[in-house]
């Protein structure tokens, strides 16, 4: 009896050894020590290195890669990669973890498929069953990752304008898990604080997995301890222990609180953190453990005023893209938070994606008030009325609030733009379920107009601008403060173009952005309005942007810091004397002068000269010009009745009149090359070939005419067989030639517009006269169609009002078409409802 007790006693030893162990071996395999805090004395399988890709469609032309991976191509690859695992034991539960991961479509575990649907975030872990692992022996895991999105709203450019480019890859090597028979689930820690009896509230919903059943298993004897620590894990502040048994359960829920009494509240002035272990013991023995950081802090609104731990606290903020190539990684996490301490920022509102835990336990480390965009694209009513994006949004909550429980700098959450009240009602449906999950948090909804709804459940208004004039803002904030609604400015920004440096006066130079935070702060600093500055760093985005610039027109120039981390602009001067209440840095005006419009000028000119010379090089041909503006019925009756014009000078006059309107609208589209709404209408068409030549045409006016004038030309060859077609059904027949004819003579009136083609762009830069100029525009072209319809009538001896009637068929026909299509693959009304109508 003596021997078989002494024989247990070694072999209790002998497993707790083997299990401290296993702990150290996981730890020293993995890539980021750091962030090991949260993991447990499982055994794990890090998956780092020896994968292998190769296109989906290609037969068996595999490649060796390295992790991190970018895949760039439309097309889907597939990666896969052999592994071994050691045998355990006999559990019936493994799960594989991926840290950063994006488009991941399918995974496969020696060739059998895990079913899950598919998810944006870059975080996601698979269970799957024991049976699938042969241990001891070589297995397989393959995975797919596609570019393609299943959803269509995030297939749509218009959803994601200035949004940064969502790289396609596998970017932190995934780890398998293999569990013991019986483990710890979810943790999840509430923390609250009562600040007139002070004490910290440490609220805590544990489940305890068991995987193992039958009348030969012991489930009794279990123990959960819960301990507080210091940061420095020298000292115990409290603890808790419950004893519980798992028979016939297959989980086991544990809730309760933890008070602490005088906690060490947490503020960006000083991040006190406390660590809460969990350890599970069987018999007296640990078999698994979580550990994580939480911290006290109150926050609240007042008044339009944030209240931290029952003071007021002003908010030095900036936006943060959390790039999916840097946001996992602590030392890249760490630069860029600590270049946003250098600036003096207190708070961060990070777009595009749920921040990492690395990201959040940092902010946590380094003290900064984060508020977080839940989704940063913007979507439609109909986005909300499929069941799948619904329960997709509230995915990404529950990960949310569960990867970073009781994290005391997460303070407020954005659930997305809305600028109509059916919007608004969509987003408090997911505010009502945030809530169910941590109701201590802020919550906010961001917009460009104001929507006259009161809903309690919204904490505050996030108010989006960019470039917008300081007389706009000012009447907005006015209108804000009339209807006692708690708001801020949710983001300011102001882009440059690349490598331009010319002072302030050039409003595409690195001064002008300066200078336009610069007056902005000091209208928000008289106000008292908390603002974010957008954004922290330069980004690229998915597609040919026109407002990015003419050199690089994927490169995004808003960030106070260039997208290399390496060169602090102006900006950033200006912005960190505001934030520290220093001296305004020197901003030069400069001397700027745009030579493009010397374009414009010459080009006029030289046309003017070009159509004297033409119009003077015969009698008759001077005769045609004065009959075709003066006297157009007996003009079009010449050419029914074959009086022909000559065809060279018919097209010399082409040439002429379609550089004439090439050259009027370069004008405008040089004009629009930096405004925010032509943007939006771009992405309306979800054209990237579109927006790339588009964005390359804005900025080159030269350019646009050479290419315009090539392109009306192609419509009048176009319009001309048309009429040709359409003279078909008719009794009176004519030739090609008189088409060609009606046609150019029926937009010769346009070469009258080429003094408006001259100075458009400097009179619509004053934007008094825009109204003007664009009713001018639109007469022109008026005028012309009228005439195309009076000649096809003339021609063709038929009344006007049936060609008139003809033609409203067809336009409504093709306008028609067109909208069908571009609604069908782009929602182009719904969100033309949303950016030009809402």
């Amino acid at each position: 009896m003596k021997i078989n007790l002494k024989l247990l006693f070694l072999s209790n030893i002998l497993v707790f050894l083997s299990l401290l162990s296993n702990l150290s071996i996981a730890q020293s395999n993995s890539p980021d020590t750091d962030s090991q805090i949260g993991r447990s004395l499982r055994q794990i399988v890090y998956l780092d290195s020896d994968w292998q890709m190769k296109p989906e469609k290609s037969d068996d032309n595999w490649q060796k890669i390295n992790i991190p991976f970018i895949h760039s191509s439309n097309e889907s690859i597939i990666l896969r990669r052999k592994f071994r695992i050691p045998k355990y034991g006999n559990p019936n539960i493994y799960s594989i973890t991926f840290e950063n991961v994006v488009n991941l479509d399918e995974v496969y575990i020696n060739e059998n498929r895990l079913s899950f649907d598919p998810s944006e975030l870059p975080l996601q872990t698979f269970d799957f069953s024991s049976k699938l692992i042969r241990d001891d022996s070589e297995n397989t895991i393959r995975l797919v990752l596609t570019n393609k999105s299943r959803s269509k709203h995030n297939r749509i450019l218009a959803s994601k304008i200035l949004f940064p480019e969502k790289n396609t890859g596998l970017f932190k090597p995934p780890f398998i898990t293999v569990y013991p028979s019986s483990f710890i689930g979810e943790v999840n820690f509430l923390t609250d604080v009562d600040l007139v009896n002070p004490r910290g509230i440490l609220n805590y919903d544990i489940s305890i997995i068991n995987n193992q059943n039958g009348s030969n298993i012991d489930l009794e004897n279990f123990l959960i301890e819960i301990s507080v620590y210091d940061e420095s894990q020298l000292s115990k502040i409290s603890s808790e222990k419950l004893f519980f048994d798992l028979k016939d359960k297959n989980q086991y829920s544990i809730h309760g609180k933890i008070n602490i009494a005088n906690p060490n509240l947490w503020s960006p002035e000083t991040p006190v953190r406390y660590i809460v272990k969990t350890l599970l013991f069987h018999n007296n023995m640990p078999i698994d453990e979580n550990s994580q950081y939480v911290g006290f802090r109150e926050i609240k609104l007042s008044k339009n005023k944030f209240l931290l731990n029952g003071y007021h606290y002003d908010l030095k903020g900036i936006t943060y893209f959390a790039e999916n190539q840097f946001s996992f990684f602590e030392s890249k996490v760490s630069r860029d938070l600590n270049l946003a301490k250098d600036l003096g920022a207190n708070a961060i509102r990070v777009l595009n994606s749920v921040p990492s835990k690395e990201f959040v336990e940092e902010c946590d480390r380094l003290g900064f008030l984060l508020f977080v965009d839940i989704e940063s694209k913007i979507y439609t009513e109909s986005f909300y009325d499929s069941e799948k994006n619904r329960l997709s949004i509230k995915q990404i909550i529950t990960h949310l609030h569960n990867l970073h429980s009781g994290s005391p700098s997460i303070v407020a959450l954005n659930f997305g733009f809305a600028n109509s009240k059916l919007q608004l009602e969509n987003l408090i449906e997911l505010v009502k379920f945030s809530q169910t999950k941590n109701p201590s948090i802020l919550n906010f909804y961001t917009t460009d107009k104001i929507i006259d709804i009161d809903d309690e459940r919204f904490s505050f208004i996030g108010f989006e601008t960019y470039k917008l004039k300081l007389s706009e803002i000012q009447s907005t904030i006015s209108k804000l403060k009339e209807n006692n609604k708690n708001f801020l400015i949710s983001s300011i920004g102001y882009s440059h173009s690349y490598k331009v440096n010319d002072g302030y006066s050039d409003p595409y130079s690195e001064q002008a952005q300066a200078k336009y935070l610069a007056g902005y702060f000091e209208t928000l600093q008289k106000d008292s309005i908390p603002f974010f500055v957008n954004t922290l760093f330069d980004y690229r985005l998915p597609y040919h942007s026109v407002i990015a610039g003419s050199v690089d027109n994927k490169l995004f120039s808003l960030g106070l810091i260039n997208e290399y981390r390496n060169k602090q602009k102006l900006s950033y001067k200006v912005v960190e004397s505001y934030f520290k209440n220093e001296k305004l840095p020197i901003i030069v005006q400069g001397n700027f002068s745009d030579d493009q419009n010397v374009i414009f000028v010459f080009t006029g000119i030289g046309l003017i000269v070009m159509l004297v010379l033409l119009i003077n090089s015969t009698r008759r041909f001077r005769e045609y010009t004065t009959r075709a503006l003066l006297k157009t019925y007996n003009f079009f009756s010449d050419i029914r009745d074959e009086r022909v014009i000559s065809t060279f000078q018919t097209t010399l006059l082409a040439i002429i009149v379609t550089t004439s309107i090439a050259l009027l609208h370069s004008g405008v589209l040089f004009y629009f090359k930096d405004k925010i709404i032509f943007e939006k209408f771009i992405s309306l068409f979800n054209s990237e070939p579109m927006f790339e030549f588009i964005s390359y045409l804005a900025w080159r006016p030269f350019a646009t005419i050479f290419y315009g004038s090539i392109f009306f030309f192609a419509l009048i060859l176009l319009t001309t067989l048309l009429v040709k077609f359409f003279n078909l059904f008719v009794r009176s027949k004519i030739f090609l030639s008189h088409a060609y004819s009606l046609t150019v003579w029926s937009v010769f009136p346009f070469v009258i517009s080429l003094p408006l083609g001259i100075v458009a762009y400097k009179v619509l830069q004053f934007q008094e006269y825009n109204i003007v100029v664009f009713g001018l525009i639109l007469i022109f072209h008026l005028w012309i169609l009228s005439r195309l319809l009076k000649g096809i009538s003339i021609l063709f001896e038929v009344r006007k009002l049936n060609v008139n009637f003809s033609f409203i068929i067809f336009f409504a026909a093709l306008i028609s078409g067109l909208f069908i299509y571009f609604e069908f693959t782009a929602l182009f009304w719904e969100y033309f409802n949303l950016y030009f109508i809402n």
